[in-house]
């Protein structure tokens, strides 16, 4: 054993809450610098390290606490998560203190898994149990518990490597699995520092390994021609959509309109509107006629007075606008079940059974049938885990953390696809916002809607829930890129307030930004480009799917509650 490592069990023996708090204090500051706007994405290879020194040491000792260590990681990474999720404060500033303490709560399990694992196989290298453990941990947090939260994940910044080297294993079996491997130099420090050096030799091997298949092309997908495609990004604050009045959105439907126009000179085989950006209510034909049959109008300001317009007006000028245009466009809307208009004491209102947010296909001047509703919701922004299925106790929490929303929107029930005709008709998969960073549902939808899979990921996404905050909407995008990856399928993504992207089947960003300002956000434009479509299937995708992430999530379960009979002697 080193005298750094003998110094270390002496520091965790005698101060174990100070010695977990720099622990993580220092994983913060780590991360900080390894996600954007920093974005040194080597950094992710050392993250972890202060967190996994925490936990060995207080495993190796018989007379240390490890519940006190993990206390002290809490307190340290709390930093991390508030940085990180600092936009959060901006839509709930009662939920932001209770996000930080659930998500930092996540290292601090770790530490106690770190902790008793050391104890119960003290014989077993740090590079078969940290990798393990730290990704069962983030299985646990991204899948799991509180509907998951998959963000922040300790790989995805590799997505940002110069080439494919680091990350190609995803294609295989996954991000969380890349993870693992990105805990291997970490694992193999600490076993070097308790001088275990056949097993550091090992690990760092398999990094070897790693980086040599990456770099002669294994997995790398093959072209297959491309299709053009025009991203309309608008940008439009969420706290402005969130009290439209009929003069917003016809506002915003005057502003749509020339966007999408401008995006028809680009030539494009289709274009792409962002998530929920109909500016209307009714979208689909039944909802539009409960609209006529009422003979709801709106009334538009202006400086002249009030003027009256029918409801489904701006309907029928997107179907107007889809033939000028002469290309089908994709369009985030709200679908319905049970449409009605009501009256009661204070007029017209409207009603539904069940409400989804979607992506509908506009071809031929009308609205195709069978659009694609999202599977997965927001944890906290669209559903209450747990809580949702108590609807009293739901209002109670928004009364007090969100005012003003309401949590009414409903799964789809399937997985489908839209597919855009033409001399090459190509199928495009379309999840919506969140969705984009949930390996398991994107992969159900472009390999599980049809016999064959999409060409394309088609991503709809309003991030104007980020705010003035554009690391989340960079982050946002980098966790979303890593579908292409596992997925051999290119992406095309069209944001509300930006990012928009084309991304091809590496996780490359092809084209960002609009209108020729790279990366550019909380500005509206069009980005047009071209995206590359590829052949064959990923393993991933094909067959194994989540198993690896699921099997790597059940043995962090399994050391949480297997007894600890054998203790090692203090060191």
């Amino acid at each position: 054993m080193t005298p750094i490592m003998r110094g270390l069990l002496r520091w965790a023996a005698r101060r174990p809450i100070a010695f977990g708090a720099v622990g993580g204090l220092v994983f913060s500051v780590l991360m900080a610098g390894a996600f954007a706007p920093v974005g040194l994405w080597g950094l992710v290879f050392v993250a972890a390290a202060p967190l996994v020194i925490v936990g060995e040491c207080v495993g190796s000792l018989r007379s240390s606490k490890p519940l006190k260590a993990s206390l002290g990681a809490w307190i340290g990474v709390a930093p991390w998560w508030a940085y990180a999720m600092v936009w959060t404060a901006r839509n709930t500033q009662a939920g932001y203190p209770p996000l930080i303490l659930v998500l930092s709560f996540y290292a601090a399990l770790f530490v106690w898994l770190a902790a008793r694992s050391r104890r119960r196989w003290s014989s077993v290298p740090a590079v078969v149990l940290t990798p393990l453990l730290w990704a069962g941990v983030e299985v646990v947090r991204g899948e799991w518990l509180l509907d998951g939260y998959p963000w922040y994940l300790v790989a995805h910044p590799l997505i940002d490597a110069p080439t494919w080297v680091l990350t190609w294993p995803a294609a295989i079996a996954g991000t969380y699995v890349v993870g693992v491997l990105t805990m291997l130099p970490v694992a193999a420090s600490i076993d070097a520092l308790a001088g275990r050096r056949k097993s550091a030799f090992m690990a760092l091997g398999v990094v070897g390994l790693w980086a040599g298949l990456g770099a002669i092309g294994v997995l790398r997908p093959e072209p297959d021609g491309n299709v053009r495609v025009a991203l309309v990004q608008t940008n439009v604050p969420q706290d402005v959509r969130g009290s439209w009045s009929p003069t917003d959105r016809w506002a915003q439907w005057e502003r749509i309109e020339a966007l999408t126009l401008a995006a028809e000179t680009s030539d494009p085989d289709f274009i792409v509107w962002p998530e929920t950006m109909f500016p209307g209510v009714a979208f689909q034909d039944e909802a539009v006629q409960a609209e006529r049959d009422a003979s709801l109008a709106w009334f538009i300001e202006s400086p002249g007075g009030s003027t009256p317009v029918p409801a489904w007006e701006v309907r029928e000028r997107v179907l107007d606008l889809q033939q000028r245009v002469g290309v089908p466009v994709v369009v985030g809307a709200a679908s319905f079940e049970g449409f009605a208009i009501l009256e009661d004491d204070r007029g017209l209102r409207y009603d539904w059974d069940v409400r989804r947010n979607s992506a509908f296909l506009v071809n031929g001047g009308t609205v195709q049938p069978d659009p694609y509703s999202k599977l997965r919701l927001v944890p906290f922004g669209e559903v209450m885990p747990y809580i949702s299925a108590w609807p009293w106790l739901e209002q109670q929490l928004l009364a007090i953390g969100a005012s003003g929303m309401s949590f009414d929107l409903a799964t789809g029930d399937r997985p489908v696809t839209l597919k855009i005709p033409g001399t090459n008709p190509v199928e495009v998969a379309t999840p919506i916002c969140f969705e984009s960073t949930v390996a398991g549902v994107v992969r159900e939808v472009v390999y599980g809607a049809g016999p064959e899979r999409a060409d394309v990921i088609v991503v709809l996404t309003n991030d104007g829930w980020f705010g003035d905050w554009d690391p989340g909407r960079i982050h946002h995008l980098q966790a979303s890129r890593w579908r292409s990856v596992e997925l051999g399928v290119s992406m095309a993504r069209s944001a509300n307030t930006g990012v928009s992207a084309i991304v091809d089947a590496e996780g490359s960003v092809l084209h960002a930004g609009v209108d020729g300002q790279p990366g550019s956000a909380r500005i509206e434009g069009v980005l047009a480009g071209d995206v590359p479509m590829y052949r064959g299937q990923t393993p991933f995708g094909a067959t194994v799917g989540m198993w690896p992430a699921r099997a790597i999530g059940a043995f962090a379960v399994l050391a949480a509650i297997l007894p600890v009979r054998a203790r090692r002697k203090t060191s």
